[in-house]
């Protein structure tokens, strides 16, 4: 399961993340939206991951129970508004040093299923032609033949 996690997070940072390289010793990837943000740490010489950070965002301190907020999470992305998170994954190096189970594991699994499916969508369209013609009216274009 722990692999599945790491697989996914990686799928999900080299598909959608941003890049970040703020720190010439270390690469960074990160993806966030409303409820959950990754991010990982990349080798440059090698180009490959050597940490993944996973953490939730919660909708407010007062939804909150106690024990959900984690203040201490190792990497965080900056947000203009405050955000209220909790840690629930880190691996670093191939060994896992933190894991808190949860329906998130099923969210970051949909989420890998949706980018998944704009690429093959994408794949689909590729050597379709495009009717452009209306964009290019006022060019005289001869194709080559």
């Amino acid at each position: 399961m722990d692999n599945d996690i790491v697989s996914l997070a990686i799928f999900i940072l080299t598909q959608q993340g941003e890049m970040q390289m703020e720190n010439p010793l270390s690469l960074e990837a990160a993806f966030r939206d409303e409820r959950i943000e990754v991010a990982g740490l990349i080798n440059p010489q090698t180009r490959e991951f050597e940490a993944v950070y996973i953490n939730i965002n919660l909708p407010s301190h007062a939804d909150a129970k106690p024990g959900m907020i984690d203040y201490t999470a190792p990497f965080t992305i900056p947000k203009s508004e405050p955000v209220y998170e909790t840690s629930v994954y880190q691996w670093r190096q191939g060994n896992v040093y933190f894991h808190r189970r949860g329906l998130w594991e099923a969210y970051l699994a949909h989420l890998a299923r949706e980018i998944r499916g704009e690429i093959e969508a994408l794949n689909l369209l590729n050597g379709v032609p495009i009717d452009d013609t209306t964009l290019f009216s006022d060019i005289p274009l001869n194709m080559p033949s």
